[in-house]
């Protein structure tokens, strides 16, 4: 009796934790007559789905219900389903614009822009992953979707050596999440996000740090 009580907790244990898995989708699709492309990145948990492209001005995941939702270890299968495409080189059909909240418009007012104009879906990729999990601090890390060389000051969206390394910084990133016992909490912090700055290749707004323009961030 024992037993059989025991095999009813483990196999529920298990039907448990398959219901609560995330499922993530994430594709590319070339926009209609261009040569140019985006990505669609699809993610459902418990019934909840949530479907956004990067062609869409804001696709915060945790500002949408479906991100309080989410574990640690369903934020690493989500950023594991996009880091593939970091290594593709086409163009992303978007032009080089900013993104941050509404309510930031008046700070960044005046301030100077990137002088690209394009990126490639590889800049894409790793936008869409600041974009999705740090929306309401983006201005910490990220408000367009440019990099550049700290060492010279050159934006650096047409040199895949600088943007293999960055991409280098996300994995480092996601290997530090799955090696550790960060909670959610410190991995949505701000603290958390600037590792992804602390490269040679930082985006754009460390420019504007290291120029002076701005104070840290």
């Amino acid at each position: 009796m024992r037993f059989l009580i025991c095999l009813f907790i483990s196999l529920n244990s298990i039907l448990l934790s398959s219901a609560q898995q995330i499922k993530v989708e994430v594709n590319k699709f070339q926009e209609k007559n261009t040569k140019a492309y985006y990505l669609k990145i699809k993610i459902e948990k418990n019934g909840v789905s949530y479907e956004r492209d990067t062609r869409e001005a804001f696709i915060g995941l945790f500002m949408d219900d479906l991100g309080g939702k989410l574990s640690v270890s369903d934020i690493c299968l989500l950023v594991k389903e996009i880091l593939p495409y970091t290594h593709d080189y086409s163009m992303s059909s978007q032009k080089v614009k900013p993104y941050y909240l509404i309510s930031y418009q008046q700070v960044y007012k005046g301030l100077p822009k990137p002088k690209s104009k394009t990126y490639p879906i590889a800049i894409d990729a790793m936008f869409a992953i600041n974009r999705l999990l740090y929306t309401e601090i983006i201005y910490s890390l990220s408000t367009y979707p440019v990099l550049y060389d700290s060492k010279t000051l050159r934006e650096v969206n047409d040199n895949s050596t600088m943007i293999k390394s960055m991409a280098k910084r996300y994995y480092q990133w996601l290997h530090l999440i799955e090696h550790s016992n960060y909670s959610k909490r410190d991995i949505l912090s701000k603290e958390f996000a600037r590792f992804l700055n602390r490269g040679r290749v930082k985006w754009w707004d460390m420019m504007l740090v290291s120029r002076g323009v701005r104070k840290e961030i």
